[in-house]
Parts: C-alpha cells; structure tokens; sequence
C-alpha cells in the first residue's frame, strides 16, 4: 500500500537533485503516469510512478519525470515512501550484500572455468598441431615407402632382367663349349 505521509519529499532545488534516480523494479501497484497527483517534474509534466530496486531503498515507492528518452529525463525525484526503519535499511543491506557476495562468487567461477577452458584450448590447438606434423610425417612415411617398394620392383626386374641375361650367356656359353 502506497504510504501518503508527509514525510515525503520532492527534488526541485539543485542542492537535493539526485543526478542519478534509483533502479526500478516492475509494480502492478505503483505504476503509470500519477495524472492524478499533483506532482510535477522539472519539465510541468505528470510524473511516472516507480518502486525503488536498489541498495537499502528496494521497495520504496517514488515519483520520477516521465520522459521516455534517457537525454530528455530531469532529475525530479519525490519519495511517496518514508525511509526504511534502522532495522529494516540494516536488513535490506544484508541482503544485497548477500546478492553481491553470490554474483562475486558466479563471476569468480565463471573467470576460474573461462581460465580452464582457455587452458583446455591452448592444449587441443597444441594437439592439433602435434597432429598436423603426425600427418605430415605419416605421409612422408608412405610416400617413402611407396618409393622403396617401386625401387624395389624396379630392382627385381633388373635383377629379373639380369638373370636372364646371364641365363642367355651360360647357355650360349654351354652350346659354345659344347661345339668343340
């Protein structure tokens, strides 16, 4: 319920102007242009209802200008809501340092597994590589021995050829010895 105290208070002086409005947070309750209200930002225009999502104003209901463009927006703000209790602000706190110290802890994680996966790429690119010159070497291999094996036929045939010769010479030697 949206609290109408006369605690509330609105930023028209340059000394109490906020130069940044709080985080908001999506209300079905508190939401809109408060046409209704008497309430007027910087430019004498209705302001827009919002709910406060940040530090120890979460949920606090406020009146900020309505400008949609992020240039054109003034620096009104008026809080609808008292300030928390002591209780209450020390409570908040607590949780949004609870928030932090789990969002601190994913982006150590995150940074600790991005290391990890950086390392585990290092090594599959040096793997690669190892791979690459494996192949390499694998088809100089083959090439090598696709030579020996044709030098090696090529040298029975020779021998193949030699043997034949000598064959022809015994024999023609035989049938010359055996005239006399």
């Amino acid at each position: 319920m949206v609290s109408w105290s006369e605690g509330s208070s609105s930023s028209w002086d340059d000394d109490s102007v906020t130069s940044h409005l709080p985080w908001t947070i999506s209300c079905y309750e508190w939401s809109g242009i408060a046409h209704e209200l008497s309430s007027r930002c910087m430019h004498l225009e209705p302001c827009l209802r919002q709910v406060a999502f940040q530090s120890t104003d979460t949920g606090r209901c406020f009146l900020a200008c309505a400008k949609e463009k992020a240039e054109e927006k003034c620096c009104y703000l008026e809080w609808i809501d008292p300030e928390w209790s002591d209780a209450m602000q020390f409570c908040i706190g607590q949780l949004w340092r609870m928030h932090d110290k789990e969002n601190e802890d994913r982006i150590r994680d995150n940074l600790k597994l991005g290391e990890e996966n950086f390392k585990i790429i290092g090594e599959k690119r040096r793997m690669e590589e190892e791979l690459r010159f494996f192949k390499l070497d694998f088809e100089k291999m083959v090439a090598d021995k696709e030579e020996a094996i044709s030098q090696l036929g090529s040298a029975r045939l020779a021998m193949s050829d030699l043997k034949e010769e000598i064959e022809k010479k015994k024999l023609a030697d035989h049938s010359s010895t055996n005239l006399y």
